[in-house]
Parts: C-alpha cells; sequence; structure tokens
C-alpha cells in the first residue's frame, strides 16, 4: 500500500487519505515529520557544485519560483521530494555543464518526486542526465516544460499516475527528447515542440 496522506495517528490504528495498492519492498519505512507549508522561495541563482541546490520533502502548497543556474556542477538543481501536494514551481532553468549520472556529472535540472497534484510551469534545464523529470507523481502536470542537450530532455518515470506534459519544449537531446517508462498509468506528453 502506498500512502499520499495521513491523517491521524492514534495509539493502535493509522487513517490515511488516497490509498493506492501497489507491491513495496519488504522492510518499507514509514515516517512521521512536520510538512513545510505556504512557504514562497524566489530569485536564488546556483553557481557551485553542491550535491542538490534547492531539495524539499513535504512540502505543500508551496511556490518555487525563478531558480536559476550558471555552470551548474551539482547532482540536482531543483528537487522537491516526498510527500508534496499542490505545490508550483514557475521558470526555473538549470543550466548543467556535463549531463548524465555519474559523480561529476549533473543529473537532473528541474524534478519532482512523490508529489500529488503539483504544477510545474516554464522550467526545465540544459545540460543534465534529465532537463525535467517526475517520478512517481499522481496527477502532476507541466506546462511548458524546457530541455535542450540533455540525455533525457523530459520525461515521467517509476510508477507515475495521471501526470505529464503539456507543450514540452524540446531538442538536441543526446538520447530521447521525451520518454514515459512503462509502469507509469495513464501519463501523458501532449504536443512536444521545437525549443528555439
Amino acid at each position: 500500500m502506498e500512502v499520499r496522506q495521513i491523517i491521524y495517528v492514534l495509539a493502535d490504528s493509522l487513517i490515511v487519505n488516497r490509498v493506492i495498492k501497489r507491491e513495496h519492498p519488504e522492510n518499507a519505512i514509514v515516517a512521521l515529520c512536520e510538512p513545510i507549508k505556504n512557504v514562497y522561495i524566489r530569485n536564488l541563482e546556483f553557481t557551485g557544485d553542491c550535491a542538490v541546490g534547492l531539495h524539499m520533502h513535504y512540502a505543500q502548497h508551496c511556490v518555487i519560483e525563478n531558480i536559476t543556474s550558471t555552470d551548474w556542477t551539482g547532482r540536482t538543481m531543483l528537487l522537491l521530494d516526498n510527500g508534496g501536494e499542490y505545490n508550483t514551481i514557475i521558470n526555473s532553468y538549470c543550466t548543467g555543464t556535463e549531463p548524465g549520472i555519474e559523480d561529476a556529472q549533473n543529473t537532473w535540472g528541474v524534478m519532482v518526486e512523490g508529489q500529488d497534484s503539483t504544477r510545474i510551469i516554464n522550467s526545465g534545464g540544459e545540460s543534465c542526465g534529465v532537463g525535467q523529470g517526475m517520478n512517481y507523481c499522481i496527477d502532476t502536470v507541466s506546462i511548458n516544460a524546457m530541455g535542450r542537450f540533455n540525455t533525457v530532455n523530459v520525461g515521467v518515470y517509476t510508477a507515475s499516475i495521471r501526470s505529464g506534459l503539456l507543450r514540452p519544449q524540446v531538442a538536441s537531446p543526446i538520447v530521447l527528447d521525451t520518454v514515459i517508462t512503462e509502469d507509469c498509468e495513464d501519463c501523458y506528453i501532449v504536443e512536444p515542440i521545437l525549443f528555439e
């Protein structure tokens, strides 16, 4: 069972919302924490080589705007991670230096994982493993994603459900412009256009 939101914890029971029944590995971990709510982060530029520029778990109803990088040599510029819902990323773009997944390469430009009903608008990256992508998301949509010179420009991965990209702008991939992995359900990439 995959849990989208824990509503209440009692001494001998757990009340959950939006449960998805799915196989999980043994020893899966359930963690409790206080979500980050109603935060507005904007106008950050990363130029260094730290592992991740901005990395948020359990962000809810947050807006992340105008996060950028110049000659980024880190792993991931912007990552909204597990437990997030109803977030918005706007006008955020990673300019990496070395696309790929090895230690000295840029893995992800703008990435969302484990998000529910999150929106990504006019955002992406170049010279990364993936310019913009989503992993195990539900009802998450990207509008006008941008990706060029990446291993994969834009993609929907890892058991995402009803999530995808509208009008992604893509050009000059190293391997693929767009991808949806086979384990996704009802996901989409609609009307890719040329990144100019």
